[in-house]
């Protein structure tokens, strides 16, 4: 059952704690940018990827979706301030500049190939480690389905996927799928006014934005809000 953020509950008062990540965030992925690029999350999706790695402090963070590398790169950087290990799939080549940014990271490492397969595999080296999983694909419905069951089966402390807003086919997947197979994780969507306290995150990209894809910049104060988030209980 997805959780209604405007009642009180475990995980509203865990998604407010991790404002107390907010500055360190600001600090170390905006006034030390990673710069924006097209279809790439925005800084309120990006903080929330950063204090959920601090928060949880898992063995293991697993990504799957590269393409321009903006959440790899963010990740890498939480997953190198954490100290734990961090994986990030795809199917598809992806930006020639994230290998080059990742060489600075040596808890991270980005590996062609389906997650599907992968998740389970590199889980299994690392047996004795909590895991949180990031969803940023594959976007067809089947796929994402297998994903997520295999994500269940792993010593999961955590899944996010992206691209949650109103309506949309990614989270119909993750509304079903989290139902399905993560019954032990309080299970939510923050969206506005949940977020309006971390708008202020996105003007540090929003030249950018605006600049590369006009009308973008909205877009990430709105359906860049949507990240479906499970915590397990």
């Amino acid at each position: 059952m997805l959780i209604d953020l405007n009642t009180e509950s475990s995980i509203k008062t865990t998604l407010l704690s991790l404002r107390q990540w907010r500055k360190n965030f600001e600090k170390k992925c905006c006034k030390d940018p990673i710069p924006w690029t097209k279809n790439s999350i925005g800084n309120i999706e990006g903080f929330y990827y950063w204090s959920l790695v601090h928060y949880l402090k898992p063995g293991l963070v697993m990504e799957s979706g590269i393409k321009n590398g903006r959440s790899t790169k963010i990740l890498a950087r939480a997953c190198e301030s954490v100290g734990c290990k961090h994986y990030a799939f795809d199917v598809a080549p992806w930006s020639p500049d994230v290998d080059t940014f990742i060489r600075d990271y040596p808890n991270s490492a980005c590996i062609m190939g389906s997650s599907v397969n992968w998740f389970t595999e590199i889980s299994s080296k690392f047996p004795r480690s909590s895991v949180l999983c990031f969803l940023d694909g594959p976007k067809a419905s089947i796929t994402y389905r297998a994903l997520v069951e295999n994500c269940s089966k792993l010593p999961l402390i955590g899944l996010v996927s992206h691209d949650c807003y109103p309506k949309g086919k990614p989270r119909e997947a993750f509304e079903y799928c989290a139902r399905k197979f993560l019954q032990a994780f309080d299970i939510t969507i923050p969206a506005p006014p949940f977020n309006d306290d971390l708008l202020y995150l996105n003007d540090y990209i929003m030249q950018d934005a605006e600049t590369i894809e006009p009308g973008r910049g909205q877009a990430l104060n709105t359906s860049g809000q949507y990240i479906g988030i499970c915590i397990k209980k």
